[in-house]
């Protein structure tokens, strides 16, 4: 048994304490040593701060390794592409030009997009965000919705948002900033795996203690064995989709700030409802 403390008014310090209890013809008989152990302690403690000092070392490195391969990719499309329109244009038809200026586009809010959650990320493991909690109703969030609706980002992939105006508009604690930051995420990640010119639905559902705001979507779908998955940084069911798998992880962490939690559910090639829900 290991305690820290002191007697006597003596300073105090990290005692292994240890009895042998045996039983005798007379009663029972107790043994017992008392060592004192602040150098083991001292090193266990060491033993840890250098192992946590390896795996945020780890986790960094692997971070700069998986965003500056990630950020690759949209870069050389936008490169690639912006030198074929640059050198052929005169030889291309209408249709072509559109076509790779649309691709230009994708690619530029797909690496804006990921340079914002690389940033939101770098913020919360180095200082944390600070919540900026204020009254909300639904309504008051639905010009903030309709803002989206024409964001480049969403735009770009055809999006259509169709928020409902169904349930009780009852207030919530939340904060504005957040809240638009996780839409946003949602939406995009409805964007990435739906087909194109798809519907992404709103609608809310106000129970007893909470208000839960449904975002559903026609997209591919999720395998139920990979919904608590999709909420790890860097996870990603398929390694040739596009992005750093930052996207939902992000969703839930900002969601966790303000108190309130993220679901899903969802089956392949059924689309997928993500569950924002708060607490009344």
């Amino acid at each position: 048994m290991q305690m820290y403390g002191s007697y006597e008014g003596r300073d105090p310090h990290w005692y292994e304490l240890s009895m042998l209890v045996e039983q005798t013809e007379n009663g029972l008989v107790r043994r017992g040593t008392t060592i004192m152990i602040d150098q083991l302690k001292k090193r266990e403690a060491m033993e840890l701060d250098t192992n946590r000092m390896l795996a945020n070392a780890k986790e960094k490195e692997n971070f700069i390794s998986c965003m500056s391969h990630e950020i690759r990719t949209p870069l050389n499309a936008i490169v690639g592409v912006s030198e074929l329109l640059a050198n052929m244009r005169s030889s291309l038809t209408p249709e072509e030009i559109t076509y790779f200026e649309c691709e230009i586009r994708k690619n530029n809010a797909l690496l804006m997009k990921m340079i914002e959650d690389m940033l939101t990320i770098t913020l919360i493991d180095n200082s944390g965000i600070t919540v900026q909690y204020e009254e909300l109703r639904y309504s008051d969030c639905i010009p903030e919705l309709d803002a989206m609706k024409v964001d480049d980002s969403l735009a770009v992939f055809g999006l259509n948002i169709v928020v409902e105006e169904n349930g009780e508009d009852v207030p919530i604690r939340a904060d504005k900033n957040l809240f638009r930051r996780i839409m946003s995420n949602l939406f995009d990640n409805a964007a990435k795996f739906s087909p194109m010119g798809s519907t992404v639905t709103v609608t809310r559902t106000v129970t007893d203690k909470e208000l839960i705001l449904s975002i559903k979507d026609q997209g591919i779908g999720i395998d139920p064995q990979y919904h608590n998955l999709i909420f790890s940084r860097f996870y990603k069911i398929d390694h040739f989709s596009q992005g750093a798998g930052l996207g939902l992880a992000l969703c839930k962490e900002l969601a966790d700030y303000m108190g309130a939690k993220i679901t899903v559910e969802s089956e392949l090639g059924k689309g997928s409802t993500f569950n924002l829900i708060f607490k009344r």
